[in-house]
């Protein structure tokens, strides 16, 4: 995940820098922040792919920040642009860049988590991935987001995802801990689940949104689908603030 910050204003700069990499660290993404100072700079930087969201101050010095998102979206129809100002009298600019929405100052911590939160499917794409060993000396790269659980079968770790399974020997216990908690759930000594891709819960599982069945514990259920009404009511309550 790579984020292009582009603010002229040095305490505007630092502070949109500090909201982003508080937001990621609280969300577990990873990746690459780079922040400009000019639009030229930006631009002098700037190829199709090498940013997955820019942040742009829509008055630069210099070039504007629209004309500095016009030639991002020639080069890139893919890259998310976000508009930072101090008010709404250009939107129908960003409408024509077709920016995804517009963070208006003072920034706060509040307002990044509400356009973060807008590119969630680009962050859920590009976000954080699990190496599990494959082969002999090889491994591979999961991307965390698409792994719908894990079970034990046998010796091995069987990683659910969507597209195929994919087999680990290594215990779940030490994947548990990697996976770093929340949206992971452990919910039985031999499954985790990814509680993103629940679809409902019935007396004794997780009915998964491609239809599988994950069992929750007999001994502790009822913390289970505490913890699991918990994330739900965690997500409707983000929903409602966008």
């Amino acid at each position: 995940m790579n984020i292009a910050v582009c603010e002229d204003y040095a305490p505007d700069r630092i502070l949109l820098c500090g909201t982003i990499e508080n937001y990621f660290s609280r969300m577990g993404y990873a990746g690459e922040l780079c922040c400009f100072e000019t639009g030229e700079e930006l631009l002098a930087a700037f190829s199709s792919g090498s940013f997955d969201i820019v942040f742009l101050d829509i008055f630069l010095p210099g070039i504007s920040g629209v004309d500095v998102a016009r030639k991002i979206r020639e080069a890139d129809p893919d890259c998310i642009l976000l508009f930072t100002t101090v008010s709404l009298d250009h939107a129908l600019d960003g409408f024509e860049v077709q920016a995804s929405g517009y963070v208006v100052k003072p920034i706060d911590q509040e307002k990044m988590d509400k356009a973060l939160y807008m590119c969630r499917e680009v962050l859920s794409k590009n976000g954080r991935t699990i190496e599990i060993p494959s082969g002999r000396d090889g491994s591979l790269s999961l991307p965390l987001g698409n792994i719908l659980y894990i079970e034990v079968y046998g010796k091995f770790s069987l990683f659910h995802m969507q597209g195929g399974v994919f087999e680990a020997r290594q215990p779940l216990d030490e994947i548990e801990q990697r996976l770093g908690g929340i949206p992971f759930l452990r919910c039985h000594r031999s499954y985790i689940v990814n509680m993103n891709y629940v679809d409902e819960i019935d007396a004794e599982s997780f009915v998964m949104k491609n239809g599988d069945l994950v069992p929750m514990r007999k001994n502790g259920r009822r913390e289970v689908k505490i913890t699991f009404s918990r994330f739900l009511a965690r997500q409707a309550l983000e929903v409602e603030k966008i």
